[in-house]
């Protein structure tokens, strides 16, 4: 296969990612925070799904690959180069999807890191928090590795598999949130970044604050929805999701759970200041 053609195929594929690096570009280029954010949510969205169907990419490629062999057949060189990627795609075993998400997992916290540090003016977050990032796509690998080498799948998982997908789940939901509040300005970006830091949000004063300012900004209407009817949906959605057969939507359902709880938090904390302040 010639070079020239497999790169043609493979810029193909990654002209989404390639993008969402140019919008980045832009909007560092002329400060615009909103439009930062919003390459970075797209990327984000690309990867989620990425994580979401990497065995399912799999199968869709080994279908093609083995039903579709005459259609594979391009007369031209990046016909052929595309046929090349679904056929190294298509012969990668179930397992492999395990490390994929693993990879994907490791990518999401180093990217919506970049993202953050890009919004606040530089990388030197990203440089602050290595260590940290660097801790937890080691032990993403490690699981991804955990579940490979004894054959389970997404499908089939092992336990590694499960705290991997629940993990990751969750880590793209924040991200995604994250970013999609970085479309409204630093603000709201670093505000929603501190509020899904940790689950003790409320412990920390600045946190408090910042949330019940983001709060009032939003009116009692978007609090409400954002904070309340949005959060009850999605937990009683993921408390369905938990009767699920199929593995994965139950991993989907308590990372949302989590998710919808963590919102949750912010409603019960203004009705107790609500309720102290009427005694």
């Amino acid at each position: 296969m010639k070079t020239k053609p497999l790169l043609s195929a493979i810029g193909l594929c990654l002209s989404p990612i390639l993008l969402c690096a140019l919008i980045t570009i832009i909007g560092l280029a002329i400060h615009s925070i909103p439009l930062i954010s919003g390459a970075g949510l797209a990327l984000f969205f690309i990867l989620f799904h990425l994580f979401a169907f990497a065995d399912r990419i799999i199968k869709f490629a080994e279908s093609i690959r083995s039903k579709h062999k005459d259609f594979l057949r391009g007369r031209t060189d990046v016909a052929k180069a595309f046929t090349g990627i679904i056929n190294t795609v298509g012969t990668l075993p179930l397992q492999a999807g395990i490390m994929i998400r693993a990879i994907l997992l490791s990518s999401s916290i180093w990217i919506v890191g970049l993202y953050e540090s890009l919004a606040e003016g530089g990388i030197h977050q990203t440089v602050d928090d290595w260590r940290f990032n660097l801790a937890q796509t080691m032990l993403s690998m490690s699981l991804g590795v955990i579940d490979s080498v004894r054959g389970k799948t997404i499908e089939r998982p092992g336990w590694a598999t499960r705290v991997l997908s629940i993990w990751g789940y969750f880590q793209f939901l924040r991200g995604l949130i994250i970013l999609f509040c970085g479309i409204q300005g630093r603000e709201a970006l670093f505000t929603m970044r501190d509020f899904l830091s940790h689950p003790l949000w409320f412990m920390d004063p600045w946190v408090r604050s910042d949330m019940l300012r983001f709060a009032v900004g939003m009116g009692l209407g978007g609090t409400a929805l954002v904070f309340l009817l949005l959060p009850i949906m999605g937990l009683t959605a993921g408390l369905r999701g938990l009767s699920s057969k199929i593995a994965d939507a139950q991993n989907f359902s308590i990372s949302m759970i989590v998710m919808s709880l963590w919102f949750l938090s912010l409603a019960v904390y203004e009705i107790y200041i609500i309720f102290n302040h009427t005694r």
